[in-house]
């Protein structure tokens, strides 16, 4: 079993040999691996870290960002919302919206639509399952007729809402 762990998540230690197209699982983050085809990784032969788009999971089995659903995650930390996702988090400038405001969480929310926290008696939604966000968005229709009937909690079923195609 040990063995199999460590050929599965290689250490970061290791470097990547001349040449090498390889890519692996980064062995604490479900979304992150390893690439060793980058320019950088070939010339400082440490490899270069990459992140799958959100909601999309490494498929360490078949080297590619997959949906989550198609995933084993294993011992590796599955982000369940945009906000798990570095490429979300602010870290280069002062002006950014922090992601909690950019997107929704379903943390502590039950299965099915919810309204958006923080975003209450607004048209704004987000449908969870399993603590992750499938989808979230805005109900459709007139502002007028939208804001009277959606995201008030205790949270009533949005009937105008329809599935964005």
């Amino acid at each position: 079993m040990l063995t199999r762990q460590r050929s599965q998540y290689m250490a970061t230690s290791e470097k990547c040999t001349e040449g090498s197209k390889a890519v692996f699982a980064k062995g604490d983050n479900c979304a992150q691996y390893y690439d060793c085809s980058s320019r950088e990784a070939t010339v400082s032969s440490d490899p270069t870290v990459r992140e799958c788009e959100f909601p999309l999971l490494f498929n360490d089995v078949t080297k590619q960002c997959e949906h989550f659903s198609q995933v084993t995650c294993g011992l590796r930390e599955e982000p369940l919302d945009a906000c798990g996702y570095a490429a979300n988090q602010c870290t280069r400038s002062s002006h950014c919206i922090p992601c909690n405001v950019r997107f929704p969480s379903c943390r502590g929310l039950p299965d099915g639509l919810n309204p958006w926290v923080g975003r209450e008696y607004s048209p704004y939604f987000v449908l969870c399952q399993n603590q992750r966000d499938l989808h979230h968005g805005q109900c459709q229709g007139g502002q007028s007729s939208t804001r009277s009937n959606v995201s008030a909690p205790p949270f009533q079923r949005n009937q105008q809402l329809v599935h964005p195609q």
